[in-house]
């Protein structure tokens, strides 16, 4: 469970290896240039305190349409030395911020902070991006560069890339991705979850690499969660296809699997075991919408998806509670409490608060 989400207010330290990291000369997928600019965006952001950007806060009613898409997509184990986005993303960590607005670092150096709980930014041709429909500014090195967007615990971003592809980001989740995509392909970072609905181009495949994976499509929509205090990797087809060739490093005989919309691919880190099977996406996707549908989920899963949605601790007095089942709709309109006073009313369990934090017993 994330007991620590909040930061304690100490000004940020990204580190030395930092620095070490980006002056290496053998960082893959990065260059010199955009590990320079990398390094001085982090930098300013340490002495942000007089530059920093501020955005009001806007309610936000997004109506999110499922976009039937077809395509094919390829997913394969990688070690994360294989792409540089994937070494910028773990050296910037979601604790190390002041605040717990989302965090929009470009690559001109500028950091931009937004404070709506569910912000939407969107990319456009030119390097152009707006920020919740009502400010838009340009990104000065848009022909080259990468952008880092960090979603913190208790907040959601819609991001729209300049090719049209939607990413829904869930919380407690970071996007290392180029300002604008080359002529050959299309790639993004992500740890965390992320719901995309990316758009068709036979000449540009779309790749999203995680830690453990690489998700090759070409037009389809899919959700992935790779947090990477998670045992699972999860890979949910909505349409589309998907070819998953799993474990690319082994020396022995790789096996390809054809999934199919409903198809859940799910690869354990520790064991390297790869399981697919049918499911009802809903229940995988629906975060997206507003709300969590539950079919005998234990309640260790559920609270663990709730301490990063509403950026809270649970405590369990009892370890055994982790095992009870819950099924059923959350509305995650609702607040902290009021989601858990619905689940210990059902499950015979009682509820005690302690500022952010929430004990959970059993009913005597």
């Amino acid at each position: 469970m994330h007991s620590n989400h909040t930061n304690d207010g100490d000004e940020p330290s990204h580190g030395d290896d930092i620095k070490s990291l980006l002056a290496s000369s053998n960082s893959k997928g990065v260059s010199s240039w955009d590990k320079k600019l990398l390094w001085e965006r982090i930098e300013a952001d340490i002495q942000r305190k007089k530059k920093r950007f501020f955005y009001r806060k806007i309610g936000i009613a997004a109506t999110l349409i499922s976009l039937l898409i077809s395509g094919v997509a390829i997913v394969t184990t990688l070690t994360t030395t294989e792409s540089g986005m994937a070494e910028i993303a773990q050296n910037i960590s979601l604790e190390s911020f002041e605040s717990n607005d989302v965090q929009l670092f470009l690559s001109d150096t500028r950091n931009v902070e937004i404070s709506s709980e569910e912000s939407n930014i969107t990319y456009q041709a030119g390097g152009k991006i707006s920020i919740d429909s009502s400010e838009e500014f340009e990104e000065k090195n848009f022909a080259s560069g990468f952008n880092t967007l960090i979603v913190p615990y208790g907040r959601k971003t819609k991001l729209t890339l300049e090719d049209g592809t939607k990413v829904w980001v869930n919380s407690g989740s970071k996007l290392v991705y180029p300002v604008s995509f080359n002529n050959k392909e299309r790639k993004i970072f992500v740890e965390g979850e992320a719901f995309f609905e990316v758009t068709k181009d036979n000449e540009r495949p779309f790749i999203v690499e995680t830690n453990d994976t690489n998700l090759r499509v070409l037009g389809t929509s899919f959700n992935v969660s790779s947090y990477s205090d998670d045992q699972t990797i999860s890979a949910v087809l909505v349409t589309g296809s998907l070819m998953v060739l799993v474990d690319k490093s082994s020396k022995i005989r790789k096996k390809e699997t054809l999934l199919k919309p409903n198809d859940r691919l799910s690869f354990h880190k520790a064991s390297k075991k790869t399981v697919v099977k049918k499911v009802n996406v809903s229940p995988y996707i629906s975060w997206k919408d507003g709300y969590l549908i539950y079919n005998s989920t234990s309640l260790k899963k559920v609270f663990t998806q709730l301490e990063r949605y509403y950026n809270i601790e649970i405590v369990l007095s009892d370890p055994l509670i982790s095992q009870e089942k819950l099924s059923g709709k959350l509305d995650l309109k609702q607040n902290a409490e009021e989601i858990l006073e619905i689940i210990c009313s059902t499950s015979k369990l009682k509820l005690d608060k302690n500022e952010r934090r929430y004990i959970i017993n059993k009913s005597i």
